[in-house]
Order: C-alpha cells, then structure tokens, then sequence
C-alpha cells in the first residue's frame, strides 16, 4: 500500500507487462507469506551454507543461492520453479553432483523444432495441473495448523477499536493506539478505518476492540495484575502455571470413602473404624509434616525481591480473605523479611479466580536437588511377586512440608 506502488507510474508499468497489482495491508506480513518465506529460507541458506567463512562477501552468492532454491522441487507444488517456468528440469550443480555419484549417462534426444514446442506446450499444461492440486493440498493443510488457536473477530461500523501501529520512538516496536471508528468492512478480514481523519485500510488482526468506561466507574488508574488462563499442559502434563493456593474448606472427608459392599458386616465396621481414626488424613486440605524440612539454597546472598503488582479494586477484597484464610491454615505466616515474590490473580477457564505466587526470579538463582528418577526395571522387579497395590495421593505436597 506505499505511495511507491500505488502510484500512476507504477499502474502504467502494470498495464504495459500485464501485470496484475494486488496489494496488502500494512505492518501485515501474513499477507505476503510466500515472499516472507522465501526472505526467511534465502537468510538461512547464506548464514548456514555460504557466508559462514566469509561473512563480508555475502552478496557475491546471491546469484548461486538463487539457482539452486530454483533448481529445488518447491515442497506445496512437487515442482521446481525452473520448471513450471520453462517446462523441463535443469541441470544444475545438484543434478551434475547425483550423476557423478550414480554414473548416470544421458543420451540427447533428437527430435524436430515442432515436436519439442508441442511436447512442451504439453508438459507446461500437465506441470501446472499437477502443481495446482498439489497446492490446493497443501494450502488446506497448512490452514488447519494455522487456523488451530485462531479466534473469530470481527466489528461493526462505529465500533471503536485500537489499532497496533509503530511506537513514536522506534518503528521497530508496535503499540496500540487509538482508540479509532470502524468505517466499514472492505473484505473477509479487512476494515476501513478513520485514523486522524484519514480512511485507511487494516487487517482484523491489528485490531482490537476499544471499550468505553461507563460513566458510574470511577476514575481510578491501576496496573491489573490479573490474567487470563488458558487450559495448556507441558509436556510432562502439568500445568504450566505457577502455585496455586489450595481451598480453605474440605470437600471431601473420610465419609466419602467408599466401601465395598462385598464384605462382611464386620469387615465393613472394621474398615469404618480404620478410616475415622485416620480422619485427619483423609481429607483435601493439606496438612504439615514434621519428618522433614525443606530448605532452599540460593547462588547469591543479595535478597531477591519483586516489586508488587498492583490488584485491581474490585479483586482487593477477595485478596484479603484469601490471604486471611492461609494465615488462619498456617500455611503461610507474617513476616519482615528482606525476600519478596509477587502475587497475581489467575482468572481461570470456568471464571473462578485463584491466587498464584511469581516465583520465576527466585527459582533462577536457587540451587536445585539433583535427585536422581528411580529405575522402572527395578521397581517392576521388586514388585514383581506382589499381590496388592496402593497409591496414596498426597494433597497439595508442596505446602505440606515446611
């Protein structure tokens, strides 16, 4: 969409050579993918292959890099750009290089100035077929990954929205700006914009929805330190999120266990007396344990300590009453200590809110256990003439152990 492209000039250029003009929208180099490829693989071929030993000369190989990326089968299409373009395959320094390896030898075929253009008319046609459905194929199958996490978006004329543009300082860093009016919608994804005044064009990514504070909400300006949690697990499947503060009242007890009713009267009795004088373990409320004591070792002896997030207003006082109810489990306790991490508020996927503790900057300097996983084989074959097995899952852990 620069003035250079959209120019008189460059529209008689286009009409003269026949060429059609599509243009993009702006700071959106999605709409270019092909050529944004191509620049990515071209970078990668002169850093990994060609400038490695001379770095300085990197221009002098251009030319070579771009006969053997159009030498190269192209992966969505099965065919070389050489190819589609002139209808035979050239042989080039990778063709050269295999038949010196196979010993292969070709015979030149003879044939009359008119058979070789009908057979190349014929083999232009039959390429280009087969590299459309190739490309049909592959266009479906790169969207199904693309579109994965994608979230439909679209706006109405007058909405307000704030549109990602270059920072004044550097046009390097994008911020939101605005907040701007929808004119109208000019395509599937793009939407005319009034910027100062001026219509512009932008794609629905660069575009977020602006909401107006209503009237009754008081002016009051504050860093949210809340965030949205999505339902991912790593690759260990656990959540990949920080500690999260347990609930204050138990949910379950030692009357939901279950027993079975295959037993006896007495065995029943016997199992009921079992679990109420183990009451105080049976129950989703961490305990405390005190056979052992975990300390934590840290590589430096300056204190760490982050600078608190500021809590929305309306959160403060779900803050407070959860803060309150650790200090009331002993979980946690008052303290003056020069160490301090943050605190955020989680929204999580069912709307509920939960406390979590940042303690990314503490875990970088702490001296980890190097505790080495048992051996499966080796368990297996202890175990191996047993008979009964119990796993006891042991709620919250990590706050159980001082």
């Amino acid at each position: 969409m620069g003035t250079q492209f959209t120019s008189n000039l460059m529209k008689e250029v286009g009409r003269l050579l026949s060429i059609a003009q599509l243009t993009t929208t702006p700071y959106h180099p999605a709409c270019n993918g092909l050529v944004e490829k191509f620049n990515g693989t071209l970078k990668q071929m002169l850093r990994r292959r060609m400038a490695a030993e001379r770095p300085k000369d990197w221009d002098r190989y251009i030319a070579p890099l771009l006969f053997a990326y159009r030498e190269v089968p192209q992966e969505s299409m099965g065919f070389s750009p050489f190819e589609l373009l002139y209808g035979r395959s050239v042989r080039g320094p990778m063709t050269v290089l295999r038949e010196m390896w196979t010993k292969e030898l070709r015979d030149p075929e003879v044939k009359s100035t008119y058979q070789h253009v009908i057979d190349l008319k014929e083999r232009l046609e039959e390429t280009c077929g087969l590299a459309k459905q190739s490309l049909q194929k592959s266009s479906q199958h790169y969207k199904k990954y693309y579109d994965r996490k994608t979230k439909s978006r679209s706006f109405e004329a007058q909405d307000k929205v704030l549109i990602l543009l270059p920072s004044d300082n550097n046009k390097l860093l994008m911020q939101w700006k605005g907040p701007f009016t929808i004119i109208a919608k000019s395509g599937i994804a793009d939407y005319k914009v009034d910027v100062h005044g001026k219509i512009k064009t932008f794609h629905a990514n660069l575009l977020k929805r602006y909401v107006e504070r209503k009237s009754e909400t008081p002016e009051v300006l504050s860093t949210c330190a809340v965030i949205e949690e999505e339902p991912f697990e790593n690759a260990d499947g656990e959540s990949d999120f920080p500690l999260e503060i347990p609930p204050s009242e138990a949910s379950e007890t030692h009357k939901d266990v279950n027993i079975d009713k295959g037993l006896t009267e007495q065995q029943q009795e016997d199992v009921g007396k079992i679990l109420t004088e183990s009451k105080d373990v049976l129950s989703d409320l961490p305990n405390l344990t005190h056979l052992a004591q975990h300390e934590i070792h840290l590589t430096t002896s300056d204190p760490i300590r982050n600078k608190p997030y500021q809590i929305p207003f309306a959160l403060r006082e779900s803050v407070r009453d959860e803060i309150k109810k650790m200090i009331e489990m002993e979980i946690i306790e008052q303290s003056e200590s020069p160490y301090a991490s943050s605190i955020v508020v989680a929204k999580k996927a069912d709307g509920s809110k939960r406390i979590c503790i940042d303690f990314r900057k503490l875990n970088k300097v702490t001296v980890f256990d190097a505790e080495p996983m048992p051996d499966p084989e080796e368990i297996f074959a202890k175990i191996g003439q047993s008979k009964y097995f119990t796993k006891v899952d042991l709620c919250k852990g990590y706050w159980q152990i001082p």
